[in-house]
């Protein structure tokens, strides 16, 4: 048997929106993912691109805020990162969902990352200016 991986996920809502930390812990350099699953969305934006989407993405963001969304709803996400391109599914993954795009956020463990996920309906990133 190898090294036991601990990973922590504390979740606070806010005004707006969630903050979601996640910290691994345990393991040294092993590629790791968090998956953000969107359906109903039509395009993903960032200060780099400018996507549209159909449901069937499955994005790498490395850095920054990333707004998905469609004419009615949009959510601002971030800040990202993509340390690795290492998102298919191995041994008991879960399966991609089916009509959804995929933002993939990666790094290797250990790690410590807050993500923050707004509301951008609610006046500026739901955080009453700038970044989320």
């Amino acid at each position: 048997m190898g090294p036991d991986m601990q990973v922590d996920v504390w979740v606070k809502e806010t005004e707006g929106g969630l903050d979601v930390r996640v910290k691994t812990s345990g393991v040294e350099g092993a590629p790791w993912r968090i998956e953000l699953a969107f359906t109903g969305v039509e395009f993903l934006t960032n200060e780099y691109v400018h996507l549209p989407l159909t449901g069937s993405e499955a994005v790498v963001v490395k850095q920054g805020y990333t707004e998905l969304g469609n004419e009615r709803d949009a959510l601002i996400v971030g800040p990202c990162f993509g340390g690795h391109r290492f998102i298919q599914g191995k041994e008991d993954s879960e399966a991609k969902i089916p009509g959804a795009a995929t933002v993939y956020l990666t790094d290797y463990t250990p790690f410590d990352h807050e993500i923050r996920i707004r509301d951008k309906m609610a006046g500026n990133g739901g955080t009453g200016g700038g970044k989320p």
